[in-house]
């Protein structure tokens, strides 16, 4: 910085213009990239990106749709998105009565009127509060896992969330070959949506499979997809009562797509889209009966309609070239309205 410059006059100027930088003595290259990253942050301000994957849960970027929720890594080996339902939950019904609270009832009055506050505490909590006397804990349902290429080095590592199309997008080039992921949840069909694609014909390969720390087991239920269940955890001496399926199915365009033992595998594709739907047995704070595998299988398929392999598309921008036609045509016709605007959607996560 010059010492005629003025320091906010000078990082105003560095932000936005070569000339400004040049004024202050910097070199043209640095005025050059400082004015690519100003125009950037001028036409997309509601972008956050970053040069590494996440190193941590709090690092990810988060995806919801109210229901489902999913915190994207961006990894370039291993790729991650932790996933939640809504209505998972640890126990399952039951009933919160106490069943010493009524002979409690007087010797706490007692306590209370005695000014012995800690001592009616005490006994409040061991024979009044329900149980079991917290509020049973919310779920993760595990991550899916996208096992991608590790051969050459990766170059150009970029990840980024555009909060204005609540699209996480993650871009890298490695061998050669630039690879795109882009990810959004979507509202009216009640899934979570990951395009791949890569800039070399038949360069795509990958797996796709899920883990959980809860108890669950993976199954293959067709070709094309991979599945899931499991039960919540038991808390409190109240046994886990709400299960739940998790489905991922692969579209590939171009190569072949096989799944066996819970792992859809891919391999020489040109592109391929990635829905993950997730159902639970939870109806109401009453009954944990519901139909998990129908929910789920009904949200991968609307209607009842076999699976859709999507026509050849270039990169997307945003949601409305990211699904297969008939996902797309099931927003546009529910809201009335162009399909992006449902990647503007509330944020429900939890770990």
């Amino acid at each position: 910085m010059t010492p005629d410059v003025p320091r906010r006059q000078f990082m105003a100027l560095a932000a936005t213009t070569t000339t400004g930088l040049a004024a202050a003595g910097l070199p043209a290259g640095t005025a050059h990239a400082a004015e690519s990253a100003g125009r950037e942050k001028a036409d997309r301000p509601l972008a956050l990106w970053y040069r590494e994957p996440a190193a941590d849960w709090l690092s990810a970027l988060p995806l919801g749709n109210g229901r489902l929720g999913a915190m994207v890594f961006g990894a370039t080996e291993t790729e991650r998105l932790q996933l939640n339902a809504d209505t998972l939950w640890a126990g399952g019904p039951h009933s919160y009565d106490n069943h010493k609270g009524l002979a409690a009832l007087p010797r706490i009055r007692q306590l209370v009127f005695d000014g012995k506050w800690p001592e009616a505490e005490t006994l409040i909590n061991s024979d009044f509060l329900g149980v079991p006397g917290g509020q049973a804990q919310y779920q993760t349902v595990g991550s899916l896992l996208l096992s991608l290429p590790t051969a050459g080095t990766v170059t150009g590592y970029r990840r980024e969330l555009d909060l204005d199309s609540a699209v996480a997008t993650t871009t890298y080039t490695r061998d050669g070959v630039t690879f795109t992921r882009e990810a959004f949840a979507s509202a009216p069909d009640r899934v979570v949506v990951v395009r791949l694609s890569a800039s070399k014909k038949g360069a795509l390969s990958f797996g796709a499979t899920f883990e959980s720390p809860l108890h669950t087991s993976l199954s293959s239920p067709d070709p094309l997809t991979a599945a899931l269940d499991g039960t919540g955890d038991a808390t409190g001496g109240v046994t886990g009562a709400v299960r739940f399926r998790a489905l991922v199915r692969v579209l590939a365009e171009g190569g072949t797509t096989t799944s066996a033992g819970g792992t859809v595998t891919v391999r020489g594709a040109d592109a391929a889209t990635v829905l993950v739907a997730i159902g639970t047995t939870y109806v109401n704070w009453e009954n944990a009966n519901g139909d998990a595998a129908g929910q789920a299988a009904g949200h991968l398929n609307p209607g009842g309609e076999p699976p859709v392999r999507p026509a050849a598309q270039p990169p997307c921008r945003g949601p409305p070239r990211a699904v297969p036609p008939y996902v797309a045509g099931r927003g546009q016709q529910r809201r009335g309205g162009p399909a992006h605007r449902r990647a503007r959607l509330p944020l429900r996560l939890r770990r």
